[in-house]
């Protein structure tokens, strides 16, 4: 009798899962706030450009910036570039 009394129960349901909780990825570290700039290249003295021995050296063009403030030489040091090249037998250089 005992036995029968366990038919007439339903089996029990089954356990109640709690829904799971997506995990976010952790959030990216934040950027630098300072990076050291690269090194810059070896200074080079314009007499190792334009004169020899450096001169065979050097790639065959060469593109110069002049940038300063009004009246530090600049169109003066590019007319003695010029005046250099036209002495060592190439072409006048351009200048911009």
């Amino acid at each position: 009798m005992y036995y029968q009394h366990q038919e007439q129960y339903a089996p029990p349901p089954p356990p109640v899962q709690q829904p799971q909780q997506q995990q976010q990825p952790p959030p990216p570290p934040p950027p630098p706030r300072w990076e050291a700039p690269p090194p810059l290249p070896p200074a080079m003295d314009a007499a190792e450009l334009f004169m020899e021995p450096g001169r065979r050296r050097r790639p065959p063009l060469v593109c110069v910036i002049l940038r300063g403030l009004p009246g530090s030489g600049k169109t003066r040091f590019a007319r003695l570039v010029r005046d250099l090249e036209k002495e060592a037998g190439s072409s006048p250089p351009r200048i911009l």
